[in-house]
């Protein structure tokens, strides 16, 4: 978790090789760039937190639709579209 800070930049993509994560929770910071789809990737996930950071305007990456034992995900102020 590292919520309420002021991380800025984008994700890196290498997240999707953290088969382990169970909580990604990265709300309240200053990420830019796309929800990543290598996200999807994070089959034990199961706390998604992305709320108020300034991603760039898309859809939810259809391979998050693939995370079964996700129970929360929370995009508050995502600039999500469609």
């Amino acid at each position: 978790e590292i919520q309420l800070n002021s991380f800025n930049g984008t994700l890196p993509t290498i997240i999707g090789n953290m088969s382990s994560l169970v909580v990604f929770d990265v709300r309240d910071n200053l990420f830019t760039g796309v929800i990543l789809s290598e996200l999807g990737s994070l089959r034990k996930l199961k706390y998604l937190s992305l709320s108020r950071n300034h991603f760039h305007p898309m859809p939810i990456p259809t391979e998050l639709f693939q995370l079964t034992s996700l129970n929360y995900f929370h995009c508050k102020e995502c600039a999500l579209t469609g």
